[in-house]
This record gives C-alpha cells, sequence and structure tokens, in this order.
C-alpha cells in the first residue's frame, strides 16, 4: 500500500516536471490525482486476485493508474476550458 503512495507521488512529480502545461493544474491536486490513481488501482488490482502487493505487475498497475487518472483530468479540464 505504501509502494502505491509512493509510486502515486513519482508520477505526479514527473507529470509536473516535464508536462509544463497549464491544464494539470497545482502541485497539490497533481499529487491527490496521481497518489489516488495509483492506490485504487492497486487495491482493486490487489482484491480481485489479479496479482499479489509487490509483485512487478502491481507496480506496473499501480503506475498505469496514477497516469491514467492525470490524463483524463487533464483531458477533461481542458475540455471544460474549451467551452467557456
Amino acid at each position: 500500500m505504501i509502494t502505491a503512495v509512493f509510486l502515486g507521488v513519482l508520477v505526479a512529480v514527473a507529470v509536473k516536471t516535464y508536462a509544463r502545461s497549464k491544464n494539470v493544474g497545482g502541485w497539490v491536486i497533481t499529487l491527490l490525482l496521481g497518489v489516488t490513481g495509483s492506490f485504487f488501482s492497486y487495491f482493486i488490482g490487489a482484491k480481485a486476485g489479479i496479482f499479489l502487493p509487490y509483485e512487478p505487475l502491481a507496480i506496473i498497475v499501480s503506475l498505469l493508474g496514477a497516469s491514467f487518472v492525470l490524463a483524463l483530468y487533464s483531458y477533461l479540464l481542458r475540455k471544460t476550458t474549451q467551452l467557456n
């Protein structure tokens, strides 16, 4: 579980460092979204029996979950700002 939180923070820091767009939001929202995506994908996969905690697949799914949530947030934020 700590691994999922750490990986979410790692993905969020990478997004804020390398994706210098105004659509991603501030540091706090980016960190929260990264941790949320990482934690939920890790938790759902472990409870469904897809992988055991601390397997390499758990780390990959956790990273993908964090990346997905951050990309979805950026996409939705971009769509709502275009409507205004």
